[in-house]
């Protein structure tokens, strides 16, 4: 890569990814912030890059007909029926439903459906799961881009000091999600990730990462740059105003 693609490269503030990461991490790998090509950020382990792809943030409801499957007896319906409170509506609506069954039976099938079978019901949200690939470089001599690919990899690779049986196997970066003696949700040791000036999302988790390091090399002889693609969620199920609020810097 030559020195004019690098400065056009780190020139552009707009696409500077920051992953922020979890002090943490220091117990499962060893790296010397020093060589990083950029210092950390508010005192946290981090790793900088620029990003070379655009970014989808895409979102996904499911609604089903579950209506239409309403029949005593059966699954569903059996379920409903132990169900009990809570249920009123579907339990007329199953009612409705017998009804007109029983009033085709002469026919031997049913040849008219209630309009109350065709009501869709939300079952549910997806959460975003973002891509992100970008590169990091070596500007300097001293920079060494494996201390970042050390960071990256605590962030999916678990930790443990020897695999025997019976050993306990610790949650990449020690990331714990748990609900306290007062029902409250607690999250320890997730990732912030911020994209130029424009978006943010905090309490995020990492699911996949992949470097390919380049043939070149530094005076140093270590890797000119290393190529890195990140998918990262959030930990939980977001609300419409979160997901909002991530492009809303």
């Amino acid at each position: 890569m030559s020195k004019f693609i690098v400065e056009d490269v780190t020139s552009n503030v707009n696409n500077r990814v920051v992953f922020a990461l979890p002090n943490s991490i220091r117990s499962s790998v060893i790296f010397d912030d020093s060589a990083s090509p950029v210092k950390n950020t508010n005192n946290r382990p981090s790793v900088v890059g620029w990003m070379t792809n655009r970014l989808a943030f895409s979102g996904q409801a499911t609604f089903g007909n579950p209506l239409k499957d309403l029949k005593e007896g059966t699954g569903l319906g059996q379920l409903i029926t132990k169900a009990g409170k809570g249920l009123e509506f579907v339990s007329q609506a199953r009612s409705v439903i017998n009804s007109a069954r029983d009033s085709n039976k002469d026919s031997g099938f049913l040849t008219t459906k209630n309009s109350i079978e065709e009501i869709s019901i939300w079952q549910g949200s997806d959460r975003p799961i973002f891509n992100v690939n970008m590169f990091i470089i070596a500007v300097r001599p001293e920079h060494d881009v494996r201390v970042d690919v050390k960071k990256m990899l605590a962030t999916v690779y678990p930790d443990f000091d020897s695999f025997s049986f019976g050993s306990f196997i610790k949650p990449p970066m020690g990331y714990r999600a748990s609900v306290d003696k007062k029902n409250r949700l607690t999250l320890k040791n997730s990732i912030s990730v911020q994209i130029g000036r424009w978006f943010k999302a905090t309490e995020q988790v990492i699911t996949s990462v992949n470097h390919e390091f380049s043939n070149e090399v530094t005076s140093a002889g270590t890797p000119l740059f290393v190529e890195v693609s990140i998918s990262f969620m959030p930990f939980r199920a977001i609300s419409a105003s979160e997901a909002a609020n991530y492009i809303s810097g």
